[in-house]
């Protein structure tokens, strides 16, 4: 919400809540509540300013202009007549709600102090003033944004799929531990080799005859 006082040729409007914005691209959206009656009608479309004031005592200034929906004098008259049970039961209102739309893209939005509105002229009767900050989504964000339902089956089915490759993963693990053979004891059979029989060696005892001289 928006608090207003007069200046001396505008309307000013200021914030007094502390705004937090993301680093993305807005449709910044100043909502005017305007009484229905003649004087309104009679001005048309009126200029509007927002001044984004940031710490570093830097500005950024945006503009548009607003108007009403034009109905003829004529016509206003029947709507009123036609509107006027509902009026009197408190289920309408003589009122119209104005939107004057700036795209922009805010730099370092961490940093805005404040906000401030200028309309002008000074005579535009006003209820209430509201900003309204609209992400412009873009790619993947902007796709789920507009199918809800057909991002919620895909989003759904891709957890589906994960949990189950997960569990398959895990269980064929399990089953390889749980089921791997260990390996018999191997026992080795050292047999003593025999040596082939080699005929006595008589040569080493017999002493050698004696030689004539």
């Amino acid at each position: 919400m928006v608090s207003i006082h007069k200046d001396h040729n505008r309307l000013i409007g200021m914030t007094s809540s502390n705004i937090i914005l993301e680093k993305e691209k807005y449709k910044i959206l100043l909502k005017l509540n305007l009484p229905e009656d003649d004087k309104n009608y009679e001005i048309g479309n009126f200029e509007t300013s927002l001044s984004f004031a940031y710490n570093n005592n830097k500005e950024l200034n945006l503009q548009n202009l607003g108007m009403m929906k034009y109905y003829s004098p004529t016509l206003r008259i029947i709507r009123s007549i036609l509107r006027s049970p509902f009026i009197i039961m408190n289920l309408a209102e003589e009122s119209e709600d104005v939107l004057v739309e700036y795209n922009h893209y805010i730099e370092n939005p961490n940093e805005v102090s404040i906000v401030k509105v200028y309309i002008s002229p000074r005579d535009l009767r006003v209820n209430s003033i509201s900003m309204v900050f609209e992400v412009q989504l873009t790619g993947l964000r902007l796709f789920m944004q507009k199918n809800k339902i057909l991002s919620f089956f895909i989003g759904t089915t891709l957890i589906f799929a994960s949990l189950l490759g997960s569990f398959l993963l895990i269980f064929s693990i399990n089953l390889e531990i749980f089921t791997f053979t260990k390996p018999e004891n191997i026992t080795v059979e050292i047999k003593e080799v025999e040596k082939p029989k080699v005929p006595f060696d008589f040569s080493k005892i017999l002493k050698p005859l004696p030689t004539n001289k």
